[in-house]
């Protein structure tokens, strides 16, 4: 299939578990740390489940291993650094931040991996970015404080990460390495914090984990298809431009779901304006 229906049901899939995510965090007091690794523990397992049906097969890290050990890092930084940005500043802050992360892949896969990106996509690509910033754009934006520093980090981190999985899913197993790409990161905190395990309880009481266990869902098969898109002849610097649409997908479920209904007309102008992007990009 191209990769463009895959990129599709990544952002719907992004657009739910942001959804998802908000309702869960809204509120939410517990350790940004130990929520981090749950998030990746649970998605490591669900995706692994399907892997083993499938049929998992060991990718080469000893052949890759700098970029596992990029990944690993990256990761893992980038969703705590996430995580803190949400517990710290409004969500339409941290989400017109971390769409920069768009910017990072784009150079990674133009100076490292030899992608070319000609006229029409780099219009395309700013298209895309303009649409985000245009329908995430609110007074709540404060200027540099600590919040911003999370999210300019996380945008940092995912952004390289995302340029680096497709140089790996040029030669490994999608499904595979998608186990990989969750089980990982979740390692180092268990090495910076080596009783994490023992401090999880109120992660396990009943409410708290089938909600996780609901955006993890979602939020695996959303990473599935983004890797299949990668896997499917789609460029990193196509594909990650593409995904950012879910902040506009998100804004509108948002609308739907959680009555957020402000600046509606210039929400669906923005989207508008993403598509001709994902028209120019494909």
């Amino acid at each position: 299939m191209n990769w463009l229906f895959f990129a599709i049901i990544g952002v719907i899939g992004i657009a739910i578990s942001n959804i998802l995510e908000r309702a869960l965090l809204k509120g939410d007091k517990s350790d940004a740390f130990a929520f981090s690794f749950v998030f990746q523990l649970y998605c490591s397992i669900l995706i692994g489940i399907f892997a083993f049906f499938h049929g998992f097969t060991m990718p080469p890290i000893g052949d890759l291993w700098l970029n596992y050990s990029l990944m690993t890092g990256f990761y893992a930084a980038g969703t705590w650094f996430l995580f803190k940005a949400f517990q710290s500043a409004p969500a339409a802050e941290v989400t017109i931040i971390f769409s920069t992360r768009v910017l990072y892949t784009i150079i990674f896969a133009l100076l490292f991996l030899g992608e070319t990106f000609s006229a029409a996509k780099a219009i395309g690509a700013i298209l895309i970015f303009f649409s985000v910033i245009l329908v995430s754009a609110t007074k709540e934006l404060r200027g540099i404080n600590k919040g911003t520093f999370y999210a300019l980090a996380a945008a940092f981190f995912w952004g390289t990460a995302f340029a680096n999985d497709a140089y790996i899913l040029r030669s490994v197993d999608t499904i595979s390495y998608a186990v990989l790409a969750f089980l990982l990161p979740a390692l180092p905190f268990l090495i910076i914090r080596p009783r994490l395990l023992l401090e999880l309880k109120p992660m396990w009481q009943k409410g708290l984990f089938m909600k996780m266990l609901l955006l993890c869902a979602v939020y695996s098969i959303a990473t599935l298809s983004d890797y299949y898109a990668l896997s499917s002849g789609g460029n990193a610097s196509q594909v990650s431009p593409t995904l950012e649409t879910s902040i506009i997908l998100t804004v509108i479920l948002a609308a739907v779901f959680l009555d957020e209904k402000n600046n509606l007309p210039k929400k669906l102008f923005a989207a508008a304006i993403a598509a001709i992007g994902i028209i120019l990009l494909s």
